[in-house]
């Protein structure tokens, strides 16, 4: 079986929490361009979040219903992903260069949305990026990418590229299935 690293985004391959950033840019996008209920939902369900009334993955599951369209426009999301590239841990681009000249198959594994994460993962050329889809089914058929979820679409990535996990990168304690579930191999906690 081949060797597989897998690595998160936010607080890891990038240390800002990537979709903090994604609001705050939609936001200042929708400003520009007079979106003003765009900038109304944003601020409504980023404060239905503070409060605790709703989930954080029911606030991003709205977020990105609401604002996927127009962030595909006018080049808007390579626009906020150049922005975020600059955010860029040395230290895990480091290890991913490493593990990639020894033919490691490269998974980019994220809670983020595969919206721009998908754009991140390309520019690093990861083998494969497995993110939190987008919001166009209905919420109760939606699933965040994160916590046993993600490690089952890691399993199922590798068992269909006949490979196996023997790195995992992370700093968030939602990624302990994957830790625990790489037994022989290298964690690294950041």
């Amino acid at each position: 079986m081949k060797p597989a690293i897998i690595i998160d985004l936010d607080g890891t391959l990038l240390r800002t929490n990537t979709f903090s950033d994604y609001i705050l840019y939609s936001c200042c996008q929708s400003l520009r361009f007079f979106r003003l209920d765009l900038v109304f939902l944003l601020l409504l369900f980023s404060l239905l979040r503070k409060l605790r009334i709703i989930s954080h993955a029911r606030m991003k599951y709205h977020i990105l219903r609401h604002t996927t369209t127009f962030m595909q426009q006018q080049n808007r999301l390579q626009s906020f992903v150049t922005k975020e590239l600059s955010h860029e841990n040395p230290t895990v681009i480091s290890h991913f260069h490493h593990y990639t000249s020894q033919s490691y198959l490269t998974v980019l594994a994220t809670a983020a949305p595969s919206l721009y994460a998908e754009l991140i993962a390309s520019h690093y050329h990861f083998d494969h990026c497995l993110a939190t889809p987008p919001a166009t089914i209905p919420y109760t058929e939606w699933r965040e990418n994160k916590c046993q979820e993600k490690l089952h679409n890691v399993q199922k990535t590798l068992t269909s590229a006949n490979a196996e996990i023997s790195v995992v990168i992370t700093d968030h304690f939602d990624d302990q299935p994957l830790l625990d579930a790489n037994r022989e191999g290298r964690n690294i906690v950041l």
